[in-house]
């Protein structure tokens, strides 16, 4: 399912990750806030990791993401010849290196509240964590933070170059600025022509003073500037070719990744950005709201920021579906149902009597832990509307019991309820060898998969090889020649109406807690 099946790059990302010790400069493990006050812009106590190079935070508005981006920029010093993207502080006379200050993210108008008494500390691979305290109306002590070149991509970025004035001055016939050109790599212009789907021989950036133009020459027509660029076009050779040119090891921080690029190109742009990564040995902090990049990142990179009331919520490596089923605002049904992933909710979906169906609402929200943590906050939020955990059937009883004891304990609640899938395996073995062992079952399943009852069996028997069980309805998939939400439907569909799989029980308890 999306964000599990890992590809290549993601595997030798993680690869690389977990075992990094000896790194150009020092990575970002995480960071934390604690305020007795009222915090730092809402935020009094929030706690983040970052177990992935390519991390992804999204959120509704006022959640905190802009917040977390800016205290992850500021984690480091300044690196010996690196001057951030935007930071307003000016070099001092010598000084050939500059960074950013808490003036460049946080900055106290008319009306805001004091934030003195403020905590911050971060977390680095192989470094003792770095605490700071706000005593009085300055920050200070810069100097104690481990060094290292941070770029950082906020919103002012999507401002289009037509629209900019001080370009138009600046770059008025391009006689300038043409002398002053830094062609972009051979490898960064590739990139941008494959989010873009473009080909593209040529880029380069032009200078005049502190501002800047991209130009490009597309494979066939003339060269053009970002005057006459598309958005998107333009914010991607300013991104990619920023981040191409920036030192091995850097962070990249970027706000709202999605501004101004399609659906289609975010997709490519987010396997991009993880190839990069790989590549430069970067970490890349990012916000987004599009349901398309976060999708095209594996799960551990995936962070939801919720905020209830006075109080800030950390839900990691969730699903995409949980975490745009959050921002929705959907209406919540009478019963929530917590699962591990897409598979075992249209298992269950499937299995339920449709009286039931229509009242719950089937989550799949990640790993057993976060199955857990899910349904104890749910608990602690005091809601009216009750919750069960459906597990997978390879988590034994002992295990879901252990887990669910640990996040009541931790979050101080009372046990919830919960139930297994059938079957001692995975739900996909489970399902698949269910179906095989019921003629009527592969029948059903080739009907309405649209091929033969034969056909259907080689597929099924085939997946079965497959190393990783999150793989097997691809692999039916690549068999059949069908789409793979097709492929999981048909088989939830044919394992639960000839009940090659019975899941009356869960109904039945489900139904008593309607």
């Amino acid at each position: 399912m999306p964000g599990r099946s890992l590809s290549s790059t993601e595997i030798k990302l993680q690869k690389w990750w977990s075992a990094a010790t000896e790194t150009d400069y020092p990575l970002l493990e995480g960071l934390s806030v604690k305020s007795s006050a009222d915090g730092l812009r809402g935020i009094r106590e929030i706690d983040i990791s970052f177990p992935y190079p390519v991390m992804v935070i999204a959120g509704g508005n006022g959640a905190g993401k802009t917040t977390i981006l800016g205290l992850a920029a500021l984690a480091f010093h300044g690196a010996a010849g690196h001057f951030p993207r935007g930071a307003k502080r000016v070099p001092k006379v010598g000084e050939k290196s500059s960074y950013y200050t808490f003036q460049d993210f946080f900055f106290r108008g008319p009306s805001d509240s004091d934030i003195t008494g403020l905590e911050i500390s971060w977390r680095f691979r192989g470094l003792p964590a770095l605490p700071i305290s706000k005593k009085t109306d300055k920050w200070m002590r810069y100097e104690r933070r481990p060094s290292r070149p941070v770029h950082y991509f906020g919103i002012s970025r999507a401002v289009p170059a037509i629209e900019q004035s001080v370009l138009r001055s600046h770059f008025g016939g391009g006689l300038r600025a043409r002398s002053k050109g830094v062609q972009l790599s051979a490898k960064a212009v590739k990139w941008v022509g494959k989010i873009l789907q473009r080909k593209y021989t040529t880029a380069e950036k032009l200078s005049s003073q502190r501002y800047g133009l991209r130009q490009c020459q597309a494979t066939s027509g003339a060269a053009y500037s970002s005057f006459n660029m598309g958005a998107g076009e333009d914010l991607l050779f300013d991104l990619i070719g920023s981040i191409d040119s920036a030192p091995r090891g850097s962070l990249i921080v970027v706000e709202e990744i999605e501004v101004g690029i399609h659906a289609a190109a975010l997709k490519r742009l987010a396997e991009v950005l993880q190839e990069m990564a790989f590549e430069k040995k970067l970490q890349i902090i990012v916000s987004s709201h599009s349901e398309q990049f976060v999708d095209a990142l594996p799960r551990q990179s995936r962070i939801l920021l919720r905020r209830e009331g006075n109080a800030h919520q950390v839900f990691p490596a969730v699903s995409t579906g949980f975490i745009f089923s959050d921002l929705s605002g959907v209406a919540t049904p009478e019963l929530k149902v917590f699962c591990e992933d897409e598979f075992a909710r249209r298992i269950i979906e499937a299995g339920l009597a449709p009286e039931i169906r229509s009242r719950v609402i089937v989550q799949a929200v990640g790993d057993k832990n976060t199955v857990a943590d899910m349904a104890a906050y749910h608990v602690m939020s005091a809601s009216k509307i009750p919750c069960i955990v459906v597990w997978d059937g390879d988590v034994a009883e002992t295990e879901a019991a252990s887990v669910c004891s640990k996040a009541c304990e931790r979050l101080k609640v009372s046990m919830f309820a919960h139930l297994r899938l059938p079957g001692e395996d995975v739900p996909e073995k489970v399902v698949v060898n269910a179906i095989l062992a019921k003629l009527e079952a592969v029948q059903l399943f080739a009907l309405i998969a649209g091929v033969t009852a034969g056909h259907a069996r080689s597929a099924l028997e085939a997946a079965l090889g497959e190393p990783d069980h999150h793989s097997m309805p691809f692999a039916i998939r690549e068999r059949l020649n069908l789409d793979q939400t097709s492929v999981v439907s048909a088989l939830a569909q044919a394992a639960t109406r000839t009940k090659a799989i019975d899941l009356d029980y869960i109904t039945k308890e489900i139904a008593s807690l309607l």
